[in-house]
């Protein structure tokens, strides 16, 4: 209808502009260009919903892909149901009585299956997902069951060894495409059939007899989801000095619960729509003090082939994507190793933290996610960074800064020492007491999980290469200098070792002629070895052009180099 019929589109374009600031010949114009595109748009967002299976409300779809304010649609919200199905109207439900709610985010974790809540003293055990819907009998309205909660499964790649994500993988895939990982289902690539589950259920609300468990101070542990992952190819980038920055409207992000590798096997519970998972049946059942003999035990319907499933959560949002245009000689920036990801987190939630700044939002306000990417032919590592609107749909504020000047302004914040933004940061006041990251600096309680990585020198350092690639990157920078000298003279004497500079390293030599030259956690250092002549020693061939000088010196004094990176001395001061 939509596409054979321009004139009611025009029709319906002048009535909902008229007195509006759209009013314009031009923004109609527009409007009905767009219009008809329209269609096409909602035959892909319809293709592409997470439970084509579910029977959603066509509103409902349409707002989860973003073609619809998702204002009036608490599509993200998910139940988890702990008292009967049977005994519960759809007003009890709407008030959450016998029921405990969390965004999606959160309760592919808190409710899956095996995970525990606590609500009025009593310990609620997940064990299933199902789909509930509203119909009214005798004037009464109450909850039915729903076939098929699961949905159509969803198969993408997850690996562990590099965080990397793999949309619409294949069946017969067995490798990692960005890092070549092998299958391993807990250090390595995986493939896991994703579900996007309408809801949850504990077996209270479907079996009969069933109590929860009193709460006695202790509770079992929540099954965590991975961290969010998006597996995206930039659109029409632009390079603006050293970095290559995309803006993307309407991405996929997703978070996954895949069971710590091992998925979960769902099975559906005879008489009911409901798909279980037994050991979490289990579980609900060891909790209880005293199992009544009335209670009615889980059984499976035979009929139905298991399911194994990974939980799984879709937001689509606005996004700006961020990477080296040129990977600079002699860095080490791959993602796949400790200082490879402090690096780009640092300079993740640098960025952030510097948008929100600018923009005076809070910083929970922008997510970000690391996404592993290969260099010249697969031989070097590197990253891009994904910044994306916490708020369904976006909001705006990440894409804010894709335009050329705005970017430009923004990496000047971060890097010009006498900023509003970066003079804090450098000031002695905090640089002499923050050797890594603080919560002035880079910390907030959202990014806990890297606390350990982050450091603002090196998210410093790492904009500075966003600006320019041949930006000189070196203990030498006004940020390092103090720290460096500092971590030298207490280090390396507290090692039994002589401080010393060595072709402009600070350098500790101990009494087995071992020198320990400290090195930039940037710096490439390589991993080919060789042999030192008539020693039989193992040494690094050195990557970075500045580290041939210095192990050439130490070599002629007949000693043996060894590097150590400021960023290991920082947080393993024993070693």
């Amino acid at each position: 209808y939509l596409q054979t019929n321009p004139d009611r589109r025009r029709e319906i374009v002048d009535a909902v502009t008229r007195g509006t600031p759209l009013e314009t010949e031009a923004s109609r114009r527009g409007l009905h260009s767009w219009s008809a595109t329209l269609a096409d748009e909602i035959f892909h967002a319809l293709e592409k919903a997470p439970r084509p299976s579910d029977n959603a409300s066509l509103g409902e779809t349409l707002a989860e892909r973003g073609l619809l304010p998702m204002f009036g649609f608490p599509t993200r919200v998910r139940i988890l149901y702990h008292e009967p199905l049977r005994d519960m109207d759809a007003q009890k439900a709407q008030r959450r009585k016998g029921a405990i709610d969390r965004t999606l985010d959160i309760a592919i974790g808190q409710f899956a299956p095996g995970s525990q809540t606590v609500k009025d003293d009593a310990i609620h055990t997940a064990f299933g997902v199902l789909r509930v819907e509203q119909r009214t009998k005798n004037g009464r309205l109450y909850l039915q069951e729903q076939p098929d909660p699961l949905g159509i499964g969803e198969l993408v790649g997850i690996c562990r060894a590099c965080l990397a994500l793999t949309t619409n993988a294949t069946p017969g895939l067995s490798a990692c495409p960005v890092c070549k990982a092998l299958s391993n289902s807990e250090t390595g690539f995986r493939l896991a059939t994703l579900c996007f589950p309408p809801a949850f259920a504990t077996p209270r609300a479907v079996l009969r007899d069933w109590k929860p468990a009193p709460y006695s101070g202790e509770f079992g542990e929540m099954l965590y989801a991975l961290r969010p992952r998006a597996s995206v190819e930039s659109k029409a980038p632009k390079i603006v000095a050293n970095a290559k920055i995309a803006r993307l409207e309407q991405a996929d992000v997703l978070l996954i619960n895949d069971n710590n590798g091992e998925d979960f096997t769902f099975q559906k519970l005879k008489h009911h729509e409901v798909w279980f998972v037994k050991s979490a049946a289990d579980r609900a059942k060891d909790m209880l003090k005293e199992s009544d003999s009335s209670m009615e035990l889980p059984q499976v319907d035979t009929a139905a082939a298991q399911e194994i499933r990974a939980l799984a959560s879709r937001k689509v949002t606005d996004m700006l994507t961020v990477e080296m245009a040129q990977l600079p000689l002699g860095m080490h920036l791959d993602p796949t190793t400790t200082s490879g990801r402090a690096a780009w987190y640092s300079l993740g939630f640098l960025l952030r933290r510097a948008m929100t700044t600018q923009l005076d939002i809070a910083e929970s306000e922008i997510d970000l996610t690391l996404q592993p990417l290969f260099y010249e032919t697969n031989t070097r590592r590197s990253a891009r960074l994904l910044l994306s609107d916490r708020l369904d749909n976006g909001a705006g504020y990440s894409i804010q800064f894709a335009g050329e000047d705005d970017w430009k302004d923004l990496l000047s914040l971060i890097c010009d020492h006498s900023s509003s933004f970066a003079a804090p940061l450098v000031d002695g006041r905090h640089a002499d007491s923050c050797a890594s990251s603080c919560h002035a600096c880079l910390r907030d309680f959202n990014n806990l999980p890297y606390h350990p990585l982050l450091d603002w020198r090196i998210g410093m350092d790492m904009a500075r290469l966003l600006h320019d690639p041949t930006a000189a990157v070196s203990l030498e920078e006004d940020h390092w200098v103090r720290l460096a000298e500092k971590m030298a003279r207490t280090q390396f004497s507290s090692h039994r070792s002589t401080v010393e500079r060595v072709a402009g390293f600070w350098a500790g030599t101990d009494e087995h002629g071992t020198v320990k030259l400290m090195t930039h956690p940037l710096w490439e250092i390589g991993q080919a070895e060789k042999t030192s002549a008539g020693q039989g020693s193992t040494l690094f061939e050195p990557y970075h052009p500045a580290l041939a000088e210095a192990t050439n010196e130490v070599e002629a004094r007949g000693l043996h180099p060894k590097l150590t990176s400021i960023f290991d001395m920082v947080r393993f001061p024993f070693l």
